[in-house]
C-alpha cells in the first residue's frame, strides 16, 4: 500500500484536487422546510438505484444465484463445470466498478488527495467483519 501510495505520488504529487459540482446541480431545495443541497439528493438517488440493482444482478438473475452458491460451497460450483477464477474476476470487476463510480460521484463533495483511504479502511473492514461476506443487507 505505501509503495503504490508513494508511486501515486511520484506521477501525480501529493496536492489535494476539487472537482466542481455538475452543472444543473449546484443549487439547493427546500422540502418540508428542510433546505437540502441539490447534488446530495442526486447521489442519494443514484446510491438507491446502484442499491437496487445490484439486490436484482445477486437475487434475481442466474448470475446472482451462481455467485451467491459459490460463496458458500466454491468446490460444488467448480464441479458443476463453472469457471471460478472467471466469477471472481468478475465480481472484482463490478465491485471496482461500483466502488469507482462511487468515488467520482462523492469526489466533488470534498477534495481527493493521496492517503484519503487511510480515514476509512477501518470503519470499512469492520463492516465487512461484523456483516459477514454474504450478507447483502446486513443479516
Amino acid at each position: 500500500m505505501y509503495i503504490i501510495a508513494d508511486l501515486v505520488k511520484m506521477f501525480w504529487g501529493g496536492r489535494y484536487y476539487t472537482l466542481p459540482r455538475p452543472p444543473g446541480l449546484e443549487g439547493s431545495l427546500t422540502i418540508a422546510g428542510i433546505i437540502l443541497p441539490t447534488y446530495n439528493l442526486f447521489i442519494i438517488g443514484v446510491s438507491l438505484s446502484i442499491a437496487a440493482l445490484l439486490w436484482f444482478l445477486l437475487a434475481r438473475t442466474k448470475l446472482g444465484k451462481i455467485i451467491r452458491a459459490a460463496v458458500f460451497d466454491r468446490e460444488m460450483v467448480g464441479i458443476l463445470g463453472i469457471r471460478l477464477p472467471w466469477l471472481f474476476a468478475l465480481v472484482f470487476g463490478i465491485g471496482a466498478f461500483v466502488a469507482g463510480a462511487v468515488g467520482l460521484l462523492a469526489a466533488p463533495m470534498g477534495s481527493i488527495a493521496v492517503g484519503m483511504d487511510v480515514e476509512i479502511i477501518v470503519p470499512v473492514f469492520v463492516v465487512c467483519i461484523i456483516g459477514g461476506m454474504e450478507a447483502f443487507w446486513g443479516r
